[in-house]
């Protein structure tokens, strides 16, 4: 029987927004309830999902196809799954949806990346990061002294002078720290400092693919346009690596961990993780509550297969 496709019936994308919603919700409410995940105050799934959908009906792929007409129902389900394990709000700029392929993907924002990592370790307060730019005076010191071990090894930022006008300058580099509580007191969790060559590297290995043939960034691209935002988003990715994958497997943060991991490496093919310098595979966190979209099935408005909410418990065995 050929599959009924997306694209002109208001009817039949209603009820294909309403069967991911509620298989969406139930999946998180299970977590919930299971206390394998806690999702921050105030916040409200379900019209996270709701502005979620908005988005995504006007969301296209490069050739300007509608995302509904081309993404696969898991591929869907899967990106609304994470963003709402991690917390996070579209509206808010917080997340954004990209389509590759037949793939529709969450990718996070540099505030995403930020709201996150707090919902994955609530003891984090804060993620400053910082952009050099040509003409900034620019002095670090490697913490090497055991006395203070929780700085141990971490290029910590001593001086950093920057005069207005250098805002017009190139982008020569960033750095940023993650500060957390313990004890009723601030300290350095971690700190990173990375050269544009470094974040140009990461670049480079994007399924964006911001350069030209000539190595030129693109003046169009999400990455030209936007280079300030695009470079804390590297830095900060980086930065939140060694915290993310070296936190305890707390049952209450596991599922939101598992998710910022996936969403942070989708904009990087597999065999680049150990390439860009912002991601490495974790062996551990094979298992994951996300469907396994196939990708050469089309988006099925009544489905023959069975329902999303058989898939989303046979992902999560």
């Amino acid at each position: 029987m050929a599959q009924q496709q997306l694209g002109t019936p208001k009817n039949a994308i209603a009820l294909l927004e309403k069967d991911i919603t509620d298989s969406v919700l139930k999946r998180v409410n299970g977590l919930v309830a299971g206390k394998q995940l806690m999702l921050p105050q105030n916040y409200s799934a379900e019209n996270a999902l709701k502005e979620a959908f908005l988005i995504i009906k006007k969301t296209v792929d490069k050739d300007k196809h509608l995302a509904m007409d081309v993404c696969t129902k898991d591929s869907i389900a899967n990106a609304l799954l994470d963003m709402t394990i991690q917390g996070l709000n579209p509206v808010k700029k917080q997340c954004y949806f990209i389509v590759y392929g037949k793939e529709l993907q969450l990718d996070s924002s540099y505030f995403g990346v930020e709201r996150a990592l707090k919902n994955v370790i609530p003891s984090i307060t804060k993620v400053p990061v910082q952009v050099i730019y040509q003409g900034d005076e620019v002095e670090y010191q490697i913490y090497t002294d055991p006395v203070d071990p929780d700085r141990i090894g971490e290029r910590v930022i001593t001086k950093h002078m920057q005069k207005f006008e250098n805002m017009n300058n190139p982008i020569i580099g960033a750095y940023g720290y993650i500060v957390a509580e313990k004890d009723g007191k601030p300290y350095l969790m971690a700190s990173d400092l990375m050269s544009i060559s470094e974040i140009y590297a990461s670049w480079r290995q994007s399924k964006m693919n911001p350069f030209d043939d000539k190595g030129a960034l693109k003046p169009y691209s999400t990455h030209g346009k936007f280079p300030v935002e695009m470079t804390k988003r590297t830095l900060i990715r980086r930065l939140c690596k060694r915290p993310i994958n070296t936190s305890d497997d707390e049952a209450l943060y596991r599922e939101a961990k598992k998710a910022f991991l996936r969403t942070t490496e989708n904009e990087y093919s597999d065999k680049d993780w150990d390439i860009d310098g912002e991601f490495e595979e974790d062996p551990v966190e094979t298992e994951s509550p996300k469907l396994e979209a196939n990708p050469e099935k089309k988006v099925n408005v009544v489905p023959q297969q069975e329902s999303l909410e058989d898939m989303f418990e046979q992902a999560s065995n």
